[in-house]
């Protein structure tokens, strides 16, 4: 078994392997990001309803006029999944 510092703590931690068919899901998922069919969203596992309790408070910080607060959240979920409209949007309305 190999080690790794872990950075908060300035320790070694074991790197445990990953099953071979958590191995292969993850190669998989990891071709499909860069085939462009996956976002890096999926890659790290955040989901689509997190997206969007993210994208409900970016709206609301940008109603209540706290323009910088917003766009950063915005172009941070941009970064995450691109593909949805509604982001690109509401940057679009910030600017």
């Amino acid at each position: 078994m190999t080690e790794a510092l872990d950075t908060r703590t300035a320790r070694h931690v074991p790197i445990l392997d990953p099953t071979p068919a958590r191995r292969k899901r993850i190669i998989e998922l990891f071709n499909k990001f860069l085939e462009n069919k996956a976002s890096l969203a999926e890659l790290k596992g955040v989901s689509r309803e997190r997206l969007f309790q993210l994208s409900e408070a970016g709206w609301i910080k940008l109603k209540h006029g706290r323009i910088d607060e917003a766009e950063q959240i915005f172009r941070s979920l941009i970064i995450l999944d691109y593909r949805y409209a509604y982001f690109h949007a509401v940057m679009g309305a910030i600017y």
